[in-house]
This record gives structure tokens, sequence and C-alpha cells, in this order.
């Protein structure tokens, strides 16, 4: 009797059943793929309301706004001027330096009002990437 066993076919015969291991490159391209793809999803979870990115784009766009009306009001402002001096000087009537005084003061209400928003947009921003926002107790 022989202490021998019939060797059976396997799958691997004559492939080398240990897998190639991956290079270097290939590493690090799996890496950066996958560094990709959580920057990715960061940015698409901080676009979300109530997110750093979608509160930072609203920051900016009310800055864009404020500049905007601060150009309106200064032009308001100048159009006042001179509906005033010529009022003064008899050539046009008073209701010409009131149209110009209102257009003055809702070009100012407005700027107000977006400078109240942007300062409200900062707050939210500020809280959105982990800074606490407490009342002073008097």
């Amino acid at each position: 009797m022989t202490n021998e066993f019939p060797t059976q076919p396997y799958v691997y015969e004559g492939l080398d059943p240990t897998p190639a291991s991956k290079s270097a490159i290939d590493e690090m391209s799996d890496a950066v793929k996958g560094a990709a793809n959580r920057i990715g999803d960061a940015i698409e979870k901080g676009r979300k309301p109530g997110m750093p990115l979608s509160i930072l784009s609203n920051v900016a766009r009310e800055q864009e706004r404020l500049s905007i009306l601060g150009e309106a009001r200064t032009r308001s402002q100048r159009a006042f001027d001179f509906a005033t001096a010529r009022y003064r000087a008899g050539s046009v009537g008073l209701l010409d330096v009131l149209v110009a005084q209102t257009a003055l003061l809702d070009a100012r209400a407005a700027e107000a009002a977006s400078l109240q928003r942007l300062s409200s947009l900062r707050v939210d921003l500020f809280k959105s990437l982990g800074g606490g926002w407490r009342d002073i107790e008097a």
C-alpha cells in the first residue's frame, strides 16, 4: 500500500493561483479616485439648504446685491441734489424734488434691508461652520 494520493485537476492548473499585487500607480490611482469621490460627496452635502456652501453662495449673492444697491443710492442722492438745486433756481417745481426724494428714500431702505439680510447670512454661515452664537447677558 502506498501513501500517495492521486492529484486532482485544479481550476488553476497551469496558472499562478496567487493574484498579482497592484502596482503603486494603481494603488495611488484608487486612493485619488476615492478622495475625489469623498470630496464630491462633501460638496453635495454642503450645498443643501442651511449648509456652509449654500449659505456662502447666498452671502456672495447678497454682497453683490448690496454693492448694486449702494450704487443706486449714490445715484439717487445725486438726482435729489440736482433736483433740489434746480428747484432753488426756479427751473422745476416742488413735485420733481419730492419724486427724487422718494426715490432716494426707497434706495436707502432697500440698501438697509440688504445689509440686514447680509448680516443675518453671515451669522448663519458662522453657525453652520460650527461657531457658537449666544446672547450677551446684561
